[in-house]
């Protein structure tokens, strides 16, 4: 991605940047340390590392990503890779519009771009 798109100036991207702040994959390489060297070989599910208010490392929609190991969570065998890929940002996401829908209104209106967060708010 190239460009400002955070009008707001709350994070720091350097640009070019790849997108993504959630993901899911197999674990392949360690950076060390006791907690990284026990996922590896592991299917899981993490967030893009961000410090303070800096997007570090590129996102998650690329062939390999580097996650901080406190950001992983296991995924079991039951839930599939692209269902794991999905699992704090929209649900927190979904949530929180759910909230704000029932303290102002009785009903709301997704339109098709709503996608997996959309779902998630069904």
């Amino acid at each position: 991605m190239k460009g400002m798109y955070d009008p707001f100036d709350v994070f720091k991207i350097n640009y070019p940047s790849v997108p993504g702040w959630e993901g899911a994959g197999k674990v392949v390489s360690s950076g060390g340390g006791m907690m990284a060297n026990r996922l590896v070989g592991k299917r899981v599910a993490f967030v893009r590392i961000v410090d303070g208010n800096e997007f570090k490392l590129g996102g998650c929609y690329q062939q390999f990503a580097i996650a901080d190991a406190m950001s992983c969570m296991t995924l079991p065998d039951s839930i599939p890779t692209d269902i794991g890929s999905m699992h704090f940002v929209n649900p927190l996401t979904a949530l929180g519009l759910v909230e704000e829908i029932a303290k102002k209104s009785q009903a709301a209106v997704q339109t098709g771009a709503a996608s997996q967060l959309g779902r998630m708010v069904i």
